[in-house]
């Protein structure tokens, strides 16, 4: 009896461990208009929506083969932004924070 019930809580568990992971496909060919069109629609998304006009999306995409997943430069008029793009299209941003280099205090 305890061992069918430790081999039920095993069974459980290993069922319960790939809960909540989605297969993501991976996607290095998915292109540059598929990159923008993901981040102009999270941006015209936010509140308050930003227009294309006022962001810049730079041309230093880079596809990470391992997490699967882009990486580009996002930059509006109040902020500049590290936009990642999963292969759904799902983005997600970091600001960039710019500091003036200063020499070493001694």
């Amino acid at each position: 009896m305890r061992l069918s019930k430790n081999i039920l809580v095993l069974l459980t568990l290993s069922a319960l461990a790939g809960c909540g992971e989605q297969l993501v496909e991976s996607c290095p060919d998915a292109g540059r208009a598929f990159i923008e069109d993901s981040v102009r629609t999270y941006f015209a998304n936010t509140y308050p929506p930003i227009d294309g006009a006022s962001l810049d999306i730079a041309s230093d995409e880079y596809y990470e083969p391992a997490a699967k997943i882009w990486s580009v430069s996002a930059n509006t008029p109040d902020k500049d932004y590290f936009a990642l793009v999963s292969c759904n299209g799902c983005v997600e941003l970091s600001g960039k924070t710019l500091r003036a280099l200063q020499a070493p205090k001694s």
